[in-house]
């Protein structure tokens, strides 16, 4: 075997000369030989195969005694060695001598597109790193890095399902355990999670990963959609928000606040995401409906009047952007206040404090759709005894009621009980006269149901 001897049988193709990564790779092909190899000839052959499968954008050719495989297959039969170290088996191997054991093939394994997750706290039943390879892991040499983003070994490990990407990881394995985690990890998870999540479908999916407050119990876990905004002023103003001492809502609420362990960089992306406030959610808008009429024997009367004004000048600047049938479940709502103590009563010299409805529904809450308007020039002056109009101070709605034939003519009777006592004093009568008797008379001319002579002689 003379050197001209060995040039002849290499010009021939006879016999290759020792090539570091043909022998790897021939090794590769019976990967039961690997599991007599001690832990620090593992680890070099991991880097060794590393190399090759980076050396010149593919793999280097098999030497002869090895089947002539393409490769895909020359990814996968390394891929299948037990050479590789989980993000625990690596860690472990940094700090004290890992046993044999701990070696596994990668098709055993997962990799992920990211960091590994160190959570203070994990809970016992969630596995962050006994069966995942991370590429951001400080424990991965890059040469083993790149060697695992080459496209025929991402490839091969994503027809197997052992290739995920970061979000997937943390949506599919880590946040399904979201309820289990203690705050701090809660937030250490969504700071990592949110800012990968554009699409508002998928955050508002399962697995559910906002924790909120509520009562009675641990935290549960909702979509965004569910979550009220703690910093929108209408939600602060009907549930007494100051700073952040959100309440904590009963389990049986739709809506909820989130968890006060959460940073700011967190609810900056669940608002991103769909997180509820007040301007133009009707959904919204009719839990705080609700939530109002609930605080009612809470607070004064006095109070009661500013919120119930704030929120419906909210539904008003909301309602041309709301749905047919939002607008009419908030139209449904009970939650206006007609007493003196929550707008003032009426002034005391108009004509709207002769007998007005608000005398006769102490207690009661009313939906916009039985007030009438006040802003309205003639309207009120129709019917302020027989319907309740809106309290003083309430800006003018679409939604407010219209009076019908019936409370004009109803309203009509009990002005004229008043000829006969002293409730009018000598001033009032000329706005009487203008006011409320010429508006009436041409409301009752222009009345079809009014046409003939007989109906209107027996009215």
């Amino acid at each position: 075997m003379t050197p001209a001897v060995l040039r002849f049988l290499e010009g021939s193709r006879i016999a290759h000369p020792f090539n570091a990564s043909a022998l790897l790779l021939a090794l590769a092909a019976w990967s039961r030989r690997c599991d007599k190899l001690l832990p620090w000839q593992r680890d070099i052959l991991r880097v060794e195969l590393a190399r090759a499968m980076t050396a010149g954008g593919q793999l280097p050719p098999a030497i002869p005694s090895v089947d002539v495989i393409d490769n895909e297959r020359k990814a996968l039969a390394i891929c299948q060695l037990p050479i590789w170290l989980s993000e625990d088996a690596a860690r472990a191997a940094r700090t004290a001598e890992a046993p044999v054991q701990t070696y596994r093939p990668l098709t055993t394994l997962a990799v992920v597109e990211g960091e590994p997750l160190n959570l203070l706290e994990p809970p016992p039943r969630l596995d962050l790193d006994t069966m995942f390879l991370f590429l951001g892991s400080d424990h991965m040499p890059a040469v083993v890095r790149e060697a695992l983003t080459t496209r025929e070994v991402k490839e091969c490990l994503t027809s197997l399902n052992r290739w995920m990407d970061e979000k997937s990881w943390l949506r599919k394995q880590v946040s399904c355990h979201m309820a289990e985690l203690v705050p701090g990890d809660q937030v250490l998870l969504l700071e990592r999670l949110l800012p990968l999540i554009q699409d508002l479908d998928e955050a508002n999916s399962p697995p559910y990963m906002v924790p909120v407050e509520s009562a009675g119990g641990r935290y549960p876990t909702k979509p965004p959609g569910l979550v009220l905004d703690p910093q929108d002023f209408t939600i602060q103003e009907v549930f007494g928000i100051s700073g952040e001492d959100c309440p904590a809502l009963g389990r049986e609420q739709q809506f909820h606040f989130p968890a006060k362990s959460l940073s700011t960089s967190v609810r900056t992306h669940l608002r991103r995401l769909g997180m509820r406030a007040s301007l133009g959610d009707g959904g919204c808008l009719a839990f705080l409906c609700e939530a109002l009429r609930g605080r009612h024997a809470e607070i004064t009367g006095e109070r009661y009047g500013e919120v119930q004004r704030g929120l419906l000048q909210r539904i008003v600047e909301s309602w041309n952007h709301l749905q047919a049938q939002e607008k009419v479940v908030l139209l449904s709502r009970s939650f206006v206040d007609l007493s003196v103590a929550a707008d003032g009563g009426e002034q005391s010299d108009s004509v709207l404090a002769l007998r007005p409805f608000r005398d006769h529904c102490e207690g009661r809450l009313f939906s916009l759709s039985e007030l009438v308007s006040r802003a309205d020039a003639v309207a009120p002056y129709l019917c302020w005894t027989s319907l309740p109009l809106c309290p003083r101070g309430f800006p003018d709605f679409p939604g407010y009621k219209r009076p019908a034939l019936e409370d004009v003519l109803k309203h009509a009777r009990v002005l004229g009980e008043l000829a006969d006592t002293t409730a009018v004093s000598f001033h009032q009568w000329e706005e009487l006269k203008e006011r409320v008797v010429a508006p009436i008379c041409e409301f009752l001319a222009a009345s079809e149901l009014l046409s003939a002579p007989t109906t209107m002689l027996r009215t």
